[in-house]
């Protein structure tokens, strides 16, 4: 069964085909190839991946290569299948809510509520920084 991701891009490919859009038709069919690159049907959370990791490699380049407009326009449209990270104060929040004392059990609780929306050292330190301001 396709997931919700892949199904967004197929969609969208076949609307930018009708378009006759082809810098867009170039970028979706290429991002759903890596995305099944490895399995025949990967989950969401393996599409969130190497969407992630072709936004940081286009960055990169853009970074490199100086403005591009094409390429903001594809890491504007591919970062809409990103979930928005966490900001620290949110992090803190889910400490103080939950009262989180060992430092294993709030990143297990992270793991399973929060996927791909955290950097685990950025949570780790915000833990450490609570316990240590508590």
């Amino acid at each position: 069964m396709m997931n919700i991701i892949e199904a967004h891009l197929r969609n969208d490919l076949t609307d930018y085909r009708r378009a006759k859009n082809q810098d867009m038709v170039t970028l979706i069919s290429t991002v759903l190839g890596e995305c099944t690159r490895k399995v025949k049907e990967p989950t969401e959370a393996e599409c969130v991946k190497t969407i992630a990791t072709i936004v940081e490699n286009m960055e990169f380049t853009l970074e490199k290569k100086g403005l591009d407009l094409k390429l903001v326009n594809d890491i504007t449209y591919l970062s809409d299948f990103l979930p928005q990270m966490l900001r620290d104060d949110e992090i803190v929040d889910i400490i103080k809510m939950n009262n989180f004392v060992a430092l294993k059990d709030f990143m297990a609780y992270m793991k399973v509520s929060n996927a791909n929306r955290y950097d685990g050292k950025v949570a780790k330190t915000l833990f450490e920084q609570h316990h240590a301001n508590s």
